[in-house]
């Protein structure tokens, strides 16, 4: 038996150009806000330490559990193409990469205008994306400039073929991510880790008719949420640290099967067509993009974030840096509308 294509045609990551389905894109909202959420806490913050869970152990467990369950939010992401499928084209790729440099270079430009900046080499590698930083964007393209090869092995291969091909790779990567004996696979920071996800996400989306129960689903996602916790907060109070490394993983197999399942759970929610939610969603590949700006993250975002922790305790806490992210998250969406407008202007150039 082939499997057979069912989906709407999606360009990369969150910027479509088939009809958008409400419920994924309110998905998608949501993964980016916990991408921001991931480096509000952990990246800007630390992680606990044994001396930090020994002062205050609730605090610290609820930073874990926040953390760990943010953590899908990559996996969601390339869950999400595979499950609509990249059909990759030139004018899908400039649209892209005009949004990836319509960030990089405005923000480079803006603080070499008000001095916080100086022009140099190092600072230029990183707008074009020619540095280590921004390892996501170029994964991506790894996957954008594959995918044609990836549709073509889901649309040619059966069934049965298939899902041998799904449980080998996982098997692969999780014994190989383990101990990081592999370097490509990088903790899931990798192209070959999205292939994956990619093709999971195509199997899911072809094979839909094996509906899970609602109950399920949210099952599949609190117990690896718990169990993942659970095993970073005594691995890191008891300071030995064997393994919180696979815990923050992306390639940690129980955490894939929780953003499955949460995909999943999404996928079976029918709502009508929401043109804000739509809107929204439309740039929300926006906020990875200000946000993560080594200019921003470093100088502005990550000490914001940490001065709400610093001098606010409990559900305050937690509600200021809530709305911090919120307003990170608006001013982004704000700031790509131009963006939308001058790529209109600029794409009847290209065909």
């Amino acid at each position: 038996m082939k499997l057979k294509n069912k989906s709407n045609k999606t360009a990369i990551n969150s910027i479509t150009t088939g009809p958008r389905q409400t419920n994924m894109e309110l998905l998608r909202i949501i993964a980016m806000f916990m991408v921001l959420a991931v480096h509000a806490n952990f990246y800007a913050l630390g992680t606990p330490t044994q001396d930090s869970i020994e002062i205050d152990p609730l605090a610290s467990a609820t930073r874990i559990i926040l953390c760990i369950t943010c953590c899908m939010c990559v996996n969601i992401f390339i869950l999400i193409s595979g499950w609509f499928s990249i059909r990759p084209s030139i004018k899908g790729f400039c649209k892209f990469a005009f949004q990836c440099l319509y960030f990089s270079v405005g923000i480079y430009c803006v603080t070499l205008i008000i001095g916080i900046d100086t022009f140099n080499l190092t600072g230029l590698a990183q707008v074009f994306f020619l540095s280590k930083w921004d390892w996501f964007i170029k994964a991506y393209i790894g996957l954008y400039i594959i995918a044609p090869a990836l549709n073509a092995l889901v649309e040619k291969t059966t069934q049965k073929q298939l899902k041998y091909f799904l449980i080998s790779f996982y098997l692969f990567q999780t014994i190989y991510s383990i101990r990081g004996s592999a370097p490509f696979i990088c903790s899931g920071y990798s192209t070959f880790s999205f292939i994956g996800l990619y093709i999971l996400g195509r199997y899911l989306n072809i094979n839909t008719s094996q509906s899970i129960s609602r109950k399920i689903l949210l099952l599949l996602i609190i117990l690896p949420i718990l169990i993942t916790s659970t095993i970073y907060f005594f691995d890191a109070k008891h300071n030995t640290f064997l393994f919180s490394g696979m815990c923050m993983s992306y390639a940690n197999p129980i955490m894939i099967v929780a953003a499955v399942s949460l995909m999943l759970l999404f996928a079976n929610i029918k709502l009508r067509y929401n043109k804000f939610i739509n809107f929204i969603s439309a740039s929300a590949f926006a906020a990875y993009l200000f946000h993560y700006d080594p200019h921003i993250l470093q100088v502005w975002f990550c000490k914001i974030s940490k001065f709400l922790f610093d001098n606010y305790d409990g559900i305050l806490c937690i509600s200021l840096e809530f709305l911090f992210l919120i307003v990170i998250f608006t001013i982004s969406v704000i700031l790509d509308q131009p963006r939308k407008f001058l790529w209109k202007k600029v794409s009847i150039l290209i065909r």
